[in-house]
């Protein structure tokens, strides 16, 4: 064999070890970038589908299809940020992840109308995938045998109660979807609850995190631009267009000015409290940003229909509201708790302003949203978001880092 050949079987052969390089900060790969990429057209179908069905019913498949996708972009994330995957088979192993996320994304719209066997068989893909990963990185750490052995043992019984869904007809394939979902948080609470010693690692997931928030917001100022494409501009679409575009600003200074890239590596490394708890408080962080996701998407789905009921001259539809309202709140009240749960908590004078705006937000906006235009109702939202950064960073200058 040639030093080419064994160079080449080498790469694709190269056992992977969990990250702990400290020499260097650690930041995603350009294929992580790539990865993430990809889910932008899972969150626009996730978008689209709200947005064409603007019901209560509409909201809650909405929530419940988001949660499953933002669950695939989660296990591979965390796969990556666990191990050092800059070896050729992890990179091509989640180039196909990455046509897999394509293929489900093209099933969102029928999910839960009639497509649910493609978007399962889809997404039980992506999980025998993941498996397969997981399955990879089983024995590489010593002393942590058992951590490894519970994850891959949950994700599999996870994984296999999703594959029997393909073979149950609507609605006790729904059902088994849930079970399997609630099989792999019981996994997840195990290993991490559970088990003192788990493979630390250098993490960048909250940078990951980051990441995928952008995206989310990307999407959101896109429903700016949609709202408004086709039409010649006249002064209350683009007074809205603005209104809408300092809420986007609003709601990224909110989540980055309180951003911290070393969270987990602080709160795994901290000694003066208890393991269980920073892990509770870590925990706390990584999935309240579900709500933060969930928010910023309906934002966007709530502020195009605000743009297109001035363009149509109508009151904005008590739908429209209730998902505009909402998703502000949702993310006020995700952030609030993420933010809340790091190893340097959210002021507590910020946290319950957060919370007080949150509730505001959704009184007013529903209660008397339909005695104002959407113009308005737009406005009202973003300068209130608006005056709660300003609210923030004003109180951050002024108070020591060191008071709680």
């Amino acid at each position: 064999m040639s030093p080419r050949e064994e160079n080449l079987l080498y790469a694709i052969r190269r056992p992977i070890s969990v990250y702990a390089e400290t020499e260097r900060p650690r930041h995603a790969t350009w294929l992580e970038l790539f990865f993430d990429l990809v889910y932008i057209v899972a969150i626009a179908e996730l978008g689209a589908f709200l947005r064409e069905g603007l019901s209560l019913v509409a909201i809650l498949e909405y929530a419940s299809l988001f949660v499953l996708v933002w669950w695939t972009w989660v296990g591979f994330s965390y796969y990556a940020d666990i191990f050092d995957t800059d070896d050729l088979f992890s990179q091509l192993a989640l180039i196909l992840v990455m046509f897999g996320v394509i293929i489900m994304s093209q099933t969102i719209s029928q999910a839960l109308h009639g497509g649910s066997f493609a978007f399962a068989a889809s997404f039980l893909l992506l999980r025998v995938l993941y498996i397969g990963l997981a399955l990879r990185g089983w024995y590489v750490v010593p002393g942590s045998d058992k951590f490894f052995t519970y994850w891959v043992t949950f994700s599999s019984l996870s994984t296999f109660v999703w594959g029997l869904s393909l073979f149950s007809p609507v609605p006790g394939r729904f059902g088994l979807w849930i079970s399997a979902f609630m099989l792999e948080i019981a996994g997840i609470g195990i290993v991490y609850l559970v088990f003192e010693t788990v493979p630390v690692q250098v993490s960048h997931f909250p940078e990951r995190l980051g990441l995928f928030t952008i995206l989310v917001l990307g999407e959101t100022m896109l429903a700016v631009a949609t709202g408004t494409t086709g039409i010649d501009w006249f002064v209350p679409s683009g007074v809205t267009a603005i209104g809408g575009f300092l809420l986007v600003v609003a709601i990224w200074w909110l989540y980055f000015d309180n951003f911290d890239e070393r969270t987990i590596d602080r709160a795994l490394g901290e000694t003066r409290t208890h393991w269980l708890h920073m892990r509770e408080r870590m925990l706390v962080y990584v999935f309240g940003h579900y709500f933060i996701f969930i928010g910023i998407g309906a934002t966007g789905v709530g502020l195009e229909a605000a743009i297109e009921a001035v363009i149509a001259a109508h009151a904005l539809e008590p739908i429209g509201r209730t998902v505009f309202a909402g998703g502000v709140a949702a993310f006020l009240l995700g952030s609030a708790i993420c933010h809340r749960a790091m190893p340097t908590p959210l002021h507590d004078r910020l946290f319950l302003t957060r919370i007080t705006v949150a509730v505001a937000v959704v009184v007013v906006i529903l209660g008397v949203g339909r005695l104002v235009a959407p113009l308005l109702v737009t406005w009202i939202i973003a300068i209130t978001l608006v005056a709660l950064a300003v609210f923030e960073t004003v109180h951050r200058l002024r108070t020591p880092e060191s008071e709680p």
